[in-house]
């Protein structure tokens, strides 16, 4: 599973795009994640369950809530909203608490309403793309509107300070983990280490990392490796043996073990199946493939969204 870290460059909290999709690997961030599928159909697993959306359909999904997306063999393209609960603090302060318990939209609430999420969602998509004058008023106007529709007929809840407390401790120790991983993958490393380092035992860390990353430590070590050496298969001339030194992989036999696992194919195939700069494939064994559209493209696809279409 793959910490995914959210960049806002563009609107401090906020973040918008318009992807292609067919799969992408288990992951989990710190914003609210709204998705609106423009065409195809998106299959969401998420807490063991497995939620279909199809076009013009909606899920929204809580902070640090794994989550995968796959289809069935074609393209999906959708418009993705990601929120900090920061955004809205200074004058809802209990946003940071807000968790919504039904993620299918079309479940929760009205079609009236659902008609105006919707169209609320595709203006805030138009505005943020366009970057025209004053876009980033009328980006938060329209982001306080989708969360206003969302909570007035929405299956929502808000945890007990002592819940949230729990949570934020549960996410911070996730983070370090992870942190570790990412610093130190290029070397041996221990689950003891960790473990000294949030002065926890390695028995107690070992159940903690199984339940939130759903894999073993050194499962997750070997997975952030190959990660890295998949890049450089398909981006460098670097031999094989190079890409296991740059990676921490101990020899070849390693990493084409997990190659194998990931993709099927050794590190060898798996370089001559990909092209420089193409967007990244998949195999039976679910590496991510995703085309993240240009600003200019993002607003060509919601701009050519047929009209009436947000009233299906």
């Amino acid at each position: 599973m793959e910490y995914e870290i959210i960049q806002h460059d563009q609107l401090r909290g906020i973040k918008l795009l318009v992807d292609d999709i067919s799969y992408r690997t288990p992951h989990t961030h710190r914003e609210f994640e709204l998705i609106l599928v423009l065409s195809g159909a998106l299959i969401v697993s998420c807490l063991g369950e497995q939620i279909p959306v199809i076009q013009g359909e909606m899920i929204i999904l809580n902070p640090w809530q794994t989550h995968e997306f796959h289809t069935e063999g074609k393209i999906c393209t959708c418009l993705f909203i990601q929120m900090q609960p920061d955004v809205f603090r200074g004058y809802f302060p209990s946003i940071g608490r807000l968790r919504f318990q039904t993620y299918a939209i079309k479940d929760m609430m009205s079609a009236d309403r659902l008609n105006a999420l919707r169209k609320a969602a595709i203006e805030l998509g138009l505005a943020y793309f366009s970057m025209e004058p004053l876009y980033e008023l009328v980006c938060m106007r329209l982001l306080a509107q989708v969360f206003e529709h969302l909570m007035r007929d929405g299956d929502w809840t808000l945890l007990s300070s002592k819940q949230a407390q729990r949570e934020t401790v549960v996410q911070r120790r996730l983070e370090r983990v992870m942190q570790f991983v990412q610093e130190n993958y290029q070397q041996k490393i221990f689950l003891w280490q960790v473990a000294e380092q949030e002065r926890l035992s390695e028995s107690y860390m070992t159940h903690f990392v199984q339940e939130h990353l759903n894999m073993s430590f050194q499962d997750y070590v070997a997975l952030t490796r190959f990660e890295h050496a998949r890049r450089l298969l398909e981006s460098t001339d670097m031999t094989i043996v190079e890409i296991c030194g740059e990676c921490g992989f101990s020899d070849r036999r390693y990493l084409n073990k997990v190659c194998l696992q990931q993709t099927g194919m050794s590190p060898k195939e798996y370089r001559k199946s990909q092209t420089k700069g193409r967007d990244r494939q998949t195999s039976s064994g679910g590496l991510t493939v995703e085309h993240i559209h240009s600003d200019e493209e993002a607003l060509s696809c919601l701009r050519d969204l047929t009209p009436g279409w947000e009233a299906r």
